[in-house]
């Protein structure tokens, strides 16, 4: 025995040559072998990818007929009827033409369904990814879908949130605005939209609610139908009715700093939408509550608006309902706000 000595383990044969237990040399590190792995790969789910695209876009409606004939039915009309055991048809569209229809009424749906539905091309990947994101993170869910995206449901898909569906959706969408004119979409959607149980199109839905035309809605029943919309079949009671009311006093707000209502309409309009949701949140019914007058109310206080310059109501389509209007003046009254905080912090 020695002293002083570590004694070292065995040499297994040709380790010191680099050589496994196996008999074989161990791999080096070669990147660029890993680097055409991944790329190989990558090509490889992007063919898979655009297979899919391209057998699911095989599957697709054609929509070029839109462009000059009305739809008399649509897809979601028929799956209501078939759910009811009626016929097919037991539902229909009551056909009006866009320039039948109020631009309040018009600029009402798009303000609360799709604020940009002049600037996209059938998808607002901006919004889309807002309330995925929402939708993850376990917020209170907000819409993502474009007015052209329900509409396509609306006249070739169904209801339901399954992948299929919703790609289909995805790939519909930019199709119709290829083929359609912003208006021609709007027109459509607006005499296919359900705004109520069995209620389908805007002039069936403004004669059950206010007994007019749809070409004769004020701002207030404009806007009253465009809250309806996200829940058309839910009664207006409770958190539906906190909801619709929300969307109609931002509709409200955003028509009148578009232009489109001026300060004494605006109050108007206003004092009327909240004495109809008080009477519906006490128990009234719907139509008890739109027919009573609005009688005595205190005036809400008119929010901050620095181009008092009006809208024309025939030109708010061509002008995409104020949109632009309404960006500028909320950034010059985030500038003001700033600069009155400044002065107030100077002094």
């Amino acid at each position: 025995m020695s002293y002083g000595r570590t004694r070292r383990p065995p040499v297994k044969p040709g380790a010191a040559l680099g050589v496994n237990a196996a008999g074989a040399r161990p791999r080096a590190w070669r990147p660029l072998a890993l680097l055409r792995r991944v790329l190989a790969g990558s090509a490889v789910v992007a063919v898979a990818t655009a297979a899919v695209v391209a057998g699911l876009a095989a599957t697709l409606p054609d929509p070029t007929a839109l462009r000059e004939e009305n739809p008399t039915h649509s897809r979601y009309m028929r799956l209501q009827a078939h759910e009811r055991g009626v016929a097919d048809d037991a539902y229909t569209v009551d056909w009006v033409p866009l320039s039948a229809i109020t631009p309040l009424l018009a600029c009402a749906v798009v303000k609360g369904e799709d604020g940009r539905f002049f600037r996209h091309g059938g998808i607002d990947w901006a919004q889309l990814e807002k309330a995925a994101g929402r939708a993850l993170s376990g917020a209170p869910r907000i819409g993502g879908s474009t007015i052209t995206q329900q509409l396509a449901r609306n006249l070739f898909l169904d209801p339901s949130p399954t992948p299929l569906r919703k790609a289909r959706e995805l790939l519909l969408a930019p199709r119709l605005e290829r083929m359609l004119s912003k208006r021609r979409i709007l027109e459509l959607y607006l005499n296919v939209v359900e705004w109520g149980d069995g209620i389908w199109g805007a002039k069936p839905a403004s004669a059950q609610y206010f007994g007019k035309a749809p070409g004769d809605l004020d701002a207030f029943e404009a806007t009253f139908l465009a809250a309806l919309l996200p829940a058309p079949r839910r009664d207006l009671r409770g958190a539906n009715l906190l909801r619709a009311w929300n969307i109609q006093f931002r509709v409200l707000h955003q028509f009148y700093v578009s232009g489109l209502l001026d300060a004494a309409e605006w109050r108007a309009v206003t004092a009327r939408a909240e004495a109809v949701r008080r009477r519906l949140a006490t128990g009234r019914s719907l139509r008890a509550a739109l027919a009573e007058p609005v009688g005595h109310a205190v005036p809400l206080p008119v929010p901050p608006r620095l181009d008092n310059t009006p809208l024309p109501l025939a030109h708010a389509l061509d002008e995409e309902c104020g949109l632009e209007r309404e960006r500028a003046e909320i950034a010059r009254l985030r500038a003001w706000e700033v600069s009155v905080k400044r002065g107030h912090a100077a002094r």
